[in-house]
């Protein structure tokens, strides 16, 4: 067996587990695409995304029962998409604005961090994204119908990883307006980092 089929077995036992847990805790998942040839193939022939993005069916095959998720990773290891909307809502924010929000909430809102660079704060659901931010480029507030990537999700190049695991909150999603409240700060250039 060679390295890279090895390694390949590991990064499909890893998103399978992390698919598994997700699921485990009530938190509803959907196959995602998969880095392919410098791409992404969700199934669909006229799909133009050129960026990681859920499979084509993704609300049909979106779910909470570990029994679903075996079936649909056991044999693919798809990337791994939280469908945001019911348990949760996700703020997606850039660099400059997700650090320093990091750092004054801290373990108390899981977040996430793609290869990208872009935060991914796991937040209670129904929220409305405040003035302040709306519009802002690179900022977006993924609810209902929508979702976001989990780690250990592969891009082109590394993976999505957590810097506040969900395990820190037990699952819990952060409390919306005191993200809110902070990513404001943060844009605004109210709040900055300490060292």
């Amino acid at each position: 067996m060679t390295p890279q089929t090895l390694w390949a077995r590991h990064i499909h036992r890893r998103l399978h587990t992390a698919a598994r847990r997700y699921a485990e805790a009530g938190w509803p998942v959907a196959p995602m695409a998969i880095p392919i040839h410098g791409g992404y193939d969700c199934g669909d022939p006229h799909c133009r995304v050129l960026g990681p993005h859920p499979l084509a069916r993704w609300r049909e095959l979106a779910t909470v029962h570990v029994a679903h998720v075996d079936r649909i990773w056991s044999t693919t290891p798809w990337g791994i998409a939280l469908v945001t909307g019911h348990r949760f809502d996700v703020l997606e924010v850039p660099a400059h604005i997700g650090s320093p929000t990091h750092h004054h909430i801290g373990a108390r809102c899981p977040t996430a961090i793609t290869p990208d660079k872009k935060w991914l704060f796991v937040i209670t659901p129904g929220s409305v994204l405040p003035a302040a931010l709306n519009g802002c480029r690179d900022v977006t507030l993924h609810g209902k119908d929508s979702w976001a990537p989990a780690s250990p999700t592969p891009y082109l190049r590394n993976r999505v990883y957590w810097m506040s695991p969900p395990t820190a909150t037990q699952w819990r999603p952060g409390d919306a307006t005191e993200v809110f409240e902070a990513a404001v700060q943060a844009h605004t250039g109210r709040l900055h980092l300490t060292v």
